[in-house]
């Protein structure tokens, strides 16, 4: 079997937007962010607009992950 320099695809990751909320207000940075995010997979997006819309009360970030099903509430 010749190779094509091509591999089969072998999984795919879904894209889903996430929640967080409960961090203080001190602790909103990008640091955490993208640690809370690697934690549940890989940070694509962050709505900055919702942060200081909502005075760091929610952040909202896309992650893409292998099942969203899996992801804590």
């Amino acid at each position: 079997m010749k190779w094509g320099g091509e591999m089969p695809e072998y999984d795919s990751l879904t894209e889903t937007w996430i929640v967080m909320e409960g961090l203080p207000p001190k602790w909103i940075s990008w640091s955490v962010i993208a640690q809370v995010a690697t934690i549940l997979g890989v940070l694509v997006n962050v709505d900055w607009h919702m942060i200081f819309r909502r005075f760091y009360e929610k952040v909202r970030i896309q992650v893409a992950v292998r099942d969203p099903n899996k992801i804590p509430t």
